[in-house]
């Protein structure tokens, strides 16, 4: 008898358990509710718009919403009234924050328009991702020399030097000792026009510079569209949040943190960089030597030194970009 008490018990609470487990499954708490990406589609937003969709979502049981407002007008709507980030825009957004703490909803906000990166108008070539670009003249000493040596090529018409360096061509004109690299920087004027007493022997003379890579963040309306911030300043990341997402910040109030929870950012989609303004400093902070006569190997693909050496110094080059990216861009 006991026995038989003892397991319809069990049945009994296994069966109250399932009911239980069912009704949660049916009506699950918050926490445990789905997410949806919402994608606002090229400025073709309205209020009435936004409280439908809301509604519809929460009815169903979706529990929190990841906006992107994407544009392609090869596949997408055209071009609606209400440009990214514009006041109108930001009020419509202040709308949709307000209407999800209504319905119990939460929210996150992709970073910047598009799905891809972290850009947008307000930043400017000097902020955005940087590369190395190069241009080489040949001379032969001893003579003194005056001579024009053409500016690398530059994307939007940006650019800034960085350094001048001159090594031995000799029969093995890829390789050299990384004593025999001369920093030759101050030789030249501001317009290019390089000044030197060239020592006996042939010369390469390598004019590094750098521009920006030109990368934007997409698939974004036009009115959202701009360069990819510099992934290695951490300024460059604090200008590109200022300009947008603490805007928000600012306008939903006592809903930050409690509606809107999340920024987000999404697919990495704008290749790479392998300079910045304080690359030098930076470097020589991480890695205890001179990055000067290394950046034949970044720009030439010379061979500094030794095949060993170089590879060496590659690996350290690749380290620290990825510090710098890590700490000055996702850390920022």
């Amino acid at each position: 008898m006991f026995t038989l008490v003892a397991i319809c018990a069990v049945l009994l609470n296994t069966r109250a358990a399932d009911k239980s487990l069912e009704q949660l499954f049916r009506d699950p708490p918050k926490s445990a509710r789905p997410w949806t990406y919402w994608f606002w589609i090229n400025g073709n937003i309205t209020k009435e718009g936004i409280t439908a969709d809301l509604e519809g979502m929460a009815k169903v049981g979706i529990g929190g919403v990841l906006i992107m407002e994407v544009a392609n007008q090869k596949t997408m709507a055209p071009t609606g009234p209400v440009a990214f980030a514009s006041p109108e825009w930001r009020e419509l957004f202040k709308h949709a924050v307000n209407e999800c703490a209504r319905l119990g909803l939460q929210m996150n906000m992709n970073n910047d328009a598009g799905w891809c990166g972290s850009g947008g108008p307000w930043i400017t070539p000097q902020l955005s991702m940087q590369k190395l670009v190069a241009t080489n003249i040949t001379v032969t000493g001893p003579q003194h020399v005056v001579r024009k040596i053409q500016q690398p090529p530059s994307t939007l018409d940006y650019y800034r030097d960085v350094k001048v360096l001159a090594y031995p061509a000799v029969d093995r004109p890829l390789h050299t000792a990384k004593s025999a690299v001369l920093d030759i920087t101050d030789k030249m004027s501001t317009d290019g026009t390089l000044t030197w007493d060239v020592p006996a022997g042939k010369w390469k003379i390598c004019r590094i510079g750098c521009t920006t890579t030109g990368q934007k963040n997409k698939p974004a309306p036009e009115s959202g569209t701009g360069l990819e911030c510099d992934k290695f300043n951490p300024h460059a990341a604090e200008v590109h949040f200022n300009n947008f997402i603490n805007k928000l910040a600012d306008d939903v109030g006592p809903n930050l943190g409690k509606v809107l929870t999340t920024t987000h950012i999404d697919s990495w989609e704008v290749h790479s960089q392998n300079w910045t303004a304080r690359m030098p400093e930076e470097f020589r902070k991480r890695r205890g030597y001179d990055l000067t006569p290394w950046l034949l190997a970044v720009t030439g693909r010379v061979i500094v030194e030794n095949d060993e050496q170089t590879a060496r110094f590659q690996r350290d080059y690749l380290r620290t970009e990825m510090e710098l990216n890590d700490e000055y861009y996702a850390g920022t």
